[in-house]
C-alpha cells in the first residue's frame, strides 16, 4: 500500500499550528480557498469561507494581545494545551480525507501529538522568561521566533514540501533532544493557574511575594 503523500505535509504543519494554530489554519484556508498553485494538499477547505477567515484572524490577534500580558498568557496558554491538539486533529482529517481510516487516525493522532509537543516547547520557554525576567531574550522575543519559524514551515511546505518536511523533521528532533526541561514549566504553569484561581477563595502564600514578578 502506498503512503499517502500528505505525510510530508502533516508534519512541519502540526508543528506550526502547535506554534500559532490560527495562524496555521488561516494560511491554508487562504491557499486552499484561493487555489494557488504549488500546493500540494486537497484543494477544498472546509474553513475557506471568508466569514471563517475572518474569525481566524481576529484569533491570531487576540493570541498576540493575549501574549502581551503574562497573566492573560497564562490563562490563554493553559487553555491552548487542549486546543491546539485538537485543532491539529482537524488539520489531520482535512489532509487525509478520502484515505484509508488507518492512514487517517494515523494522521489524526500524529498531527494532535506534535501540536501539543511544539506547543509545550514555546509557552515552556514562554513561561520561564515570565518568571525569570532578568533572562536576555524578553518573553514576546519567544513569541516573535515561534510567529516567524511557523511562518517559515508554513511557506516551505505549501510550495516545497520536501523542504518543508526535512525542516519539520529537523525542528522536532532538536525539541526532543533539548527540550525536556521546557515540558516541566507547563506542568508548572498549570499548577500555577490553578493555585490563582484556588486563591481567590482560599489565599496561600506558597513564596514571599517579592520572590515573583507581580502578576504572580
Amino acid at each position: 500500500m502506498e503512503i499517502p503523500p500528505q505525510f510530508l505535509l502533516l508534519l512541519p504543519l502540526s508543528i506550526a499550528a502547535g506554534v500559532d494554530l490560527y495562524l496555521t489554519l488561516l494560511a491554508v484556508g487562504v491557499v486552499t480557498g484561493l487555489g494557488m498553485e504549488g500546493w500540494a494538499g486537497p484543494v477544498i477547505s472546509p474553513w475557506a469561507g471568508g466569514s471563517v477567515l475572518l474569525s481566524l484572524a481576529a484569533l491570531v490577534l487576540a493570541e498576540t494581545v493575549m501574549d502581551s500580558r503574562s497573566f492573560l498568557a497564562l490563562i490563554w496558554h493553559n487553555l491552548q494545551l487542549l486546543l491546539r491538539p485538537l485543532g491539529a486533529a482537524l488539520l489531520g482529517l482535512f489532509l487525509f480525507q478520502g484515505e484509508p481510516f488507518g492512514f487517517l487516525a494515523l494522521g489524526v493522532g500524529m498531527a494532535s501529538v506534535v501540536a501539543a509537543f511544539s506547543h509545550a516547547l514555546v509557552w515552556g520557554q514562554s513561561l520561564i522568561l515570565r518568571i525569570a525576567p532578568d533572562q536576555p531574550l524578553p518573553p514576546m522575543g519567544v513569541t516573535a521566533v515561534g510567529e516567524l519559524t511557523a511562518l517559515v514551515l508554513i511557506c516551505l511546505t505549501m510550495f516545497n514540501p520536501d523542504l518543508g518536511a526535512l525542516l519539520g523533521t529537523l525542528l522536532l528532533l532538536l525539541g526532543l533532544i533539548f527540550g525536556r526541561n521546557l515540558h516541566g514549566a507547563v506542568r508548572f504553569g498549570w499548577t500555577l493557574l490553578v493555585d490563582r484561581v484556588w486563591g481567590i477563595v482560599s489565599p496561600t502564600e506558597w513564596q514571599p511575594r517579592r520572590q515573583l514578578p507581580g502578576w504572580i
